[in-house]
């Protein structure tokens, strides 16, 4: 069984600002959401919404190190 926890507070912030030009940056702690936050939900409300599946785009962005 998997367990699905609703952000909806998130979800509704990035809907909010989904459409002004910018770039949405999703911070915070490791293994808090961020990417079910995205990956999951988001993508679900756009599908929802009448987005069609061959628009969107996922990118795995996966470094063994981080440079500053």
């Amino acid at each position: 069984m998997e367990i699905e926890i609703e952000r909806d507070y998130y979800l509704e912030q990035i809907m909010k600002r989904k459409n002004n030009g910018l770039i949405k940056v999703v911070t915070g702690i490791r293994r808090c959401g961020k990417s079910f936050l995205l990956r999951t939900l988001f993508k679900k409300h756009l599908l929802e919404n009448g987005a069609m599946r061959s628009i969107l785009l996922k990118w795995l962005l996966i470094s063994d190190s981080m440079e500053l």
